[in-house]
């Protein structure tokens, strides 16, 4: 699916990131230091598909064929799930820092 416009890519992408339930997908930290926290491998149970998503600012990008299509916007469901994940990552790893546990 080719989008058209930067809205469109992220509306199109978030829908699907919201489907990516944890009984369909699952989200592979990469174990490379460098890039720990920003890439990851995602993984769809149902076809043992395997994408590579980074979501680093400097070169956010999927090897999904969505994300291909779509590049300019630089986006994809895959990307907005990644993106979801590590933002609860870092508040899990913050309260732990504050709290403790």
């Amino acid at each position: 699916m080719t989008a058209t416009t930067q809205t469109q890519a992220s509306r199109i992408a978030q829908a699907g990131a919201r489907k990516m339930t944890a009984d369909k997908y699952t989200l592979k930290n990469t174990t490379i230091a460098a890039l720990y926290g920003t890439s990851f491998i995602v993984i769809k149970h149902e076809t043992k598909t395997r994408y590579i998503t980074s979501i680093d600012p400097a070169k956010t990008f999927c090897t999904c064929p969505f994300f291909r299509e779509n590049r300019e916007f630089g986006t994809c469901k895959h990307v907005c799930r990644c993106r979801e994940e590590a933002e609860w990552e870092a508040a899990r790893r913050a309260e732990y820092e504050t709290t403790g546990r």
